[in-house]
């Protein structure tokens, strides 16, 4: 089932029967309203840092925008934008990274993305127990536009290879921190044990 459906495998292994309760929409509204009413950065004029003569960014290639193409997960969730990944890798056959990188370049010669493309969805998973009323028992999942997406995907892996990474650095970086955590804490929880 984890290669056919990972994220009802997922749904079915963390909320059992819980996959059938739906929150009070008034209480989450109530709830999460600062979080999801923060400003987006994002959507304001892109600066660059430094002085005025500063150099603008190169331009981003077709193959840059293959290549962030290519890594997104096929099953990804669509945003408010309605595009799957799995259709704009369909659509690389006709070639539409060239279409992207100049959609892209423009944002940056703009320095501004479109706000339309600063819209999320957001979605609320509930936990083991989840009441409709209690809020913290609701996990809120948040996704992008997929082209948002991939424009900062583009603009973090030039980024990491101009900064350096941490190597403690779990969030955010393309690896599976969560193995690496697990494997890194594991033998604390019997040190625990005796800390009484």
């Amino acid at each position: 089932m984890w290669d056919l459906a990972p994220d009802k495998l997922a749904t079915i292994i963390l909320d059992g029967e819980n996959a059938r309760v739906t929150p009070n929409l008034k209480v989450a509204e109530k709830h999460f309203k600062s979080l999801f009413e923060t400003p987006n950065d994002l959507c304001g004029p892109l600066d660059y840092a430094g002085s005025s003569k500063c150099t603008p960014p190169p331009e981003i290639t077709a193959k840059e925008v293959k290549r962030a193409i290519m890594g997104c997960r096929l099953r990804g969730a669509s945003g408010p934008d309605g595009l799957r990944p799995v259709s704009l890798k369909r659509a690389l056959k006709r070639g539409v990274e060239h279409e992207v990188a100049t959609l892209f370049n423009m944002w940056i010669s703009f320095r501004r993305v479109p706000a339309f493309q600063c819209e999320h969805r957001t979605v609320l998973i509930p936990k083991a127990g989840a009441s409709p009323q209690d809020m913290v028992t609701w996990r809120p999942i948040t996704v992008g536009n997929l082209l948002l997406r991939i424009f900062c995907s583009i603009i973090a892996r030039r980024l990491s290879s101009s900064m350096p990474i941490h190597e403690i650095q779990r969030g955010f970086v393309p690896c599976d921190g969560i193995a690496e955590n697990c494997l890194l804490v594991r033998p604390y929880p019997q040190r625990w044990k005796y800390c009484d």
